[in-house]
């Protein structure tokens, strides 16, 4: 009996020893003091795998010059070397990272507000924050979430990809200030390697390039809005998805609101846009689009652009003039295997099959282009009533899936 209790006692004491070790650690940040730390980097310093870090209200800019185990060096406010790992801010608008000035660079290195060290690939999760003021705001390496976060006033992009699988970016909102030129929003590394992107429920303002996924299959882009922007999204590299639910509101010029390319196939449904120099433009071999229910108000310059062996199907579709130099250009000097422009039943404005040929620059005007497919044409626009707000379509599209 004795023996037996030894043995008991021993056991429970190596489970309790165990469970404590694997307990998270929910640490918490205060500038007046009342948490753990004062400074972010300390409480990520002590962070253990599966730990929460909590930021309370005030701007946290205490940026630091760090070289990565990777390679590299940069000036940085949050490096965190453990993973899973959880950051919470207590609001959006109150907890802010970054200097309250632009600052591109420290001591001649390039800044960023938050760039994960060497860690295993396990993810983070990063809720209710606005970055800004820096080079790059965010640089990720592995899977991560963010969630209701605000990227702003970067000089070069809000969020870098680098072959980082699974990055899910729900309610955020992406904003540069004009004034420096336009960067960039979520931006992935040419060649890299990035499946499982999600962005959901985003509104993006004052950006070059919104979302410029590469290599990114099961890729979704749903519910987002898009303004004052040159390319709402430009999906390249193999990328496998969707794009649906969005509205890209008054444009740049001189931009493809869409642009895919370079082997990617892309499912579009329910998208609206309002008049821009071009609207969607399609390329590559291999590459493969349809689209359903998309309002394409009228490019300036062109309104669809087929080149270099790409397939396009369009139904159900407004495809209208915008009194550039046609609605349709199907101008591939080769025609692959596969290659097609199909934009049967769709809305072209009028019913008159020779305006209609007039608008579209294609295979019967130059054999050696492809031949785009447009009859039979709806007798009406897909368009809501006029009274509906640009605002009211954002609601009715973030509502719908």
């Amino acid at each position: 009996m004795q023996k037996f209790g030894s043995i008991f006692f021993l056991t429970l004491s190596l489970a309790l020893a165990n469970w404590g070790e694997g307990r998270a650690t929910t640490w918490t940040v205060a500038k007046d003091g009342s948490g753990d730390y004062s400074v972010i980097q300390d409480a990520l310093d002590v962070c253990a795998a599966g730990d929460t870090v909590r930021i309370g209200p005030g701007r946290y800019d205490e940026l630091k010059v760090h070289t990565f185990a990777l390679g590299g060096t940069a000036a940085v406010i949050m490096i965190p070397t453990v993973s899973p790992l959880t950051i919470l801010g207590s609001e959006q608008d109150s907890v802010i990272i970054g200097p309250s000035v632009s600052t591109p660079s420290l001591e001649g290195y390039q800044t960023a507000c938050f760039v994960p060290d060497l860690a295993p690939p396990v993810g983070f999760d990063i809720q209710k924050i606005t970055f800004e003021n820096v080079d790059v705001l965010a640089v990720v390496r592995q899977p991560s979430t963010f969630t209701s976060c605000c990227f702003r006033f970067m000089t070069t992009a809000a969020i870098e990809v680098a072959n980082a699988p699974d990055l899910h970016i729900q309610d955020c909102e992406f904003e540069s200030n004009d004034a420096i030129g336009y960067p960039n929003g979520i931006l992935e590394f040419s060649g890299g390697i990035n499946p499982g992107l999600i962005v959901r429920d985003c509104t993006f303002r004052h950006l070059r390039s919104c979302i410029a996924p590469t290599g990114a299959t099961d890729l979704e882009i749903s519910g987002c809005y898009f303004e004052d922007v040159g390319r709402a999204a430009f999906i390249s590299e193999g990328c496998v998805g969707s794009m649906r639910n969005c509205e890209v509101g008054h444009s740049l010029p001189e931009y493809a609101r869409i642009h895919i390319t370079s082997r990617s196939v892309i499912e579009l449904e329910n998208l609206r846009f309002s008049e821009s120099a071009g609207q969607l433009e399609v390329d590559g071999e291999g590459t493969q689009v349809t689209g359903t229910n998309l309002i394409l108000t009228g490019g300036t310059y062109y309104t669809v652009l087929v080149t270099t062996g790409a397939a396009l199907t369009l139904h159900n579709c407004d495809v209208l003039n915008g009194g550039g130099q046609g609605t349709v250009q199907a101008i591939s000097r080769t025609v692959f295997a596969g290659s097609k422009a199909d934009l049967r039943n769709c809305y072209w404005g009028t019913t008159d099959s020779t305006q209609i040929a007039q608008w579209t620059y294609d295979g019967n005007d130059d054999p050696q282009l492809i031949t785009v497919q447009y009859m039979p044409v709806l007798d009406k626009s897909i368009t809501p009533a006029k009274d509906e707000s640009m605002g009211g379509l954002k609601a009715l599209f973030q509502g719908g899936h």
